[in-house]
């Protein structure tokens, strides 16, 4: 296939350096194709290459609201073709309330595909360059330190964000158009390429338990002090007028999962149904995301039921997300905590 005018010239540049090239522009402008190919041209060129894919929303590669990477394939050139080698859980697809977790994911991902060997790793992203968009890829550049920066622009319309680059050898700022094959996509396109890429990545996924003690909980101070006893929480049940499934008091304060959606003076109050079907991480003792799961809700026993396609005997700790999402690949709307 034919490159658009400049590509070529820019991907050999990014080979040459190698390194870090993050790719950066606004929607719909072709950042998952320069990725992809640029990848690809450098895994014919027979250097290592990779790609982390940081734009939650419209994933490419393995499962939304992570970010997530792969190997290339001189083969290859579409990232949706590349199997899934690793993946950091955010638990969202919307980057909004969720830029740290984003920059920690690339980071993590980016180090790990250069510590195996990685020659070059480019960095997909999202389309948010405006507004929140311009802190969330500053962060990124300042974290990666990438020694290319590639920007898909039509007009002006990145140059407050390309700013700080102007004048810098490092990150070597290319300015490209836009991919003319680049199509806008609608939000009921989106929403069914997010539904498919789950799908997919829970395709063949079994159900597994794994037991409270084996765990800690990121995302909710849960577990973090000591339970109270059945008698306890009937005694709380009789008072609020709902059922409470879990209740604990420690140096986070004091914590109820309960069967109902209102709140109850001096303690923080749950409602089960936020865990049914919640979109979770599953993190080794390392810190390393072993997968994503999708809840069976909150359980009648000390342990969690889990749709994954992941090992779960490593699992150390289950990273809560913020949306629910059913194994079949369905959204089923987002949690608060």
């Amino acid at each position: 296939m034919e490159l658009p005018p400049g590509w070529a010239e820019a991907m050999d540049t990014a080979t040459r350096r190698g390194g870090i090239c993050l790719v950066v522009g606004a929607v719909d402008t072709g950042k998952s194709t320069f990725c992809g190919w640029l990848a690809q041209r450098a895994a014919q060129a027979g250097l290592s290459a990779a790609v982390v894919d940081s734009d939650t929303g419209q994933q490419d590669i393995g499962p939304p609201a992570c970010v997530t990477f792969a190997w290339a394939d001189p083969q290859a050139a579409r990232l949706e073709e590349l199997p899934l080698a690793g993946l950091h859980f955010v638990g969202a697809t919307s980057p909004l309330g969720h830029l740290l977790e984003l920059v920690a994911g690339a980071c993590r991902l980016a180090g790990l595909a250069r510590r195996q060997g990685a020659a070059l790793v480019a960095v997909d992203t999202t389309g948010l360059v405006e507004g929140p968009g311009l802190g969330l890829k500053w962060a990124k550049v300042s974290a990666l330190a990438p020694r290319t920066l590639v920007a898909l622009q039509q007009g002006a319309e990145l140059e407050p964000l390309l700013a700080p680059y102007r004048q810098r050898e490092r990150p070597l700022l290319l300015r490209l158009r836009p991919s003319p094959l680049a199509q806008a996509r609608s939000a009921t396109t989106r929403a069914a390429r997010r539904r498919e890429m789950f799908r997919r990545y829970f395709a063949g996924a079994g159900e597994v338990a794994i037991p409270w003690e084996q765990l800690g909980v990121e995302g909710l101070p849960l577990f973090a002090g000591p339970a109270l006893a059945a008698a306890e929480r009937r005694r709380l049940e009789s008072a609020w007028g709902m059922p409470v499934l879990h209740a604990e008091a420690g140096p986070a304060g004091r914590l109820a999962v309960v069967e109902g959606s209102w709140g109850v003076e001096g303690w923080r109050t749950v409602p089960a149904a936020n865990f049914d079907r919640l979109l979770v991480g599953l993190v080794d003792d390392r810190g390393r995301t072993l997968g994503a799961g999708s809840l069976r809700g909150w359980p009648d026993q000390p342990r969690f039921r889990v749709v994954t396609p992941a090992g779960v005997e490593a699992v150390r700790t289950l990273k809560l997300g913020f949306m629910r999402v059913d194994p079949g690949g369905e959204e089923l709307g987002t949690v608060r905590w």
